[in-house]
């Protein structure tokens, strides 16, 4: 009687933790997955956003997008990600806080371009504009 409980009991802990794991998976990081994801994002995702509200919204938009980012171009997008990030909390008032989110720009240029070439390839969309482009 007893193993038989035990048997039970392991089971249902089996079954927990298996829904609990599959519920923390997510949408899965594929081109295709991050395809349909950045589709409705179009074209604000290539928008120069001009206001703070436009770049807490860019922010919320790349966060998304790293959701479901397949590892090959995750770090490219979350370079891109950081400088709207820091841009969000920039104050323009400071020189030392402007010159930050200048500086990081200018790092994260190449994971930038990677990033597009990245998404133009296996998406057929420019990120710079937000609009389709052939050969995607």
């Amino acid at each position: 009687m007893c193993r038989s409980r035990t048997a039970a009991a392991t089971a249902v802990v089996l079954v927990l933790a298996s829904a609990t794991l599959q519920g923390c998976t997510g949408t899965p990081r594929t081109t295709a997955n991050f395809c349909a994801r950045l589709s409705t994002m179009l074209p604000e995702i290539g928008t120069v956003p001009a206001t703070p509200m436009e770049v807490d919204e860019m922010v919320a938009r790349y966060d998304l997008l790293l959701e479901v980012a397949p590892l090959e171009v995750e770090d490219d997008l979350r370079s891109v990600a950081d400088v709207f990030r820091a841009a969000s909390t920039m104050d323009p008032a400071d020189a030392g806080s402007v010159q930050r989110v200048v500086d990081l720009a200018y790092l994260s240029e190449l994971s930038a371009a990677d990033a597009a070439e990245w998404v133009s390839a296996s998406c057929g969309v420019d990120l710079a504009t937000g609009l389709s482009v052939a050969g995607g």
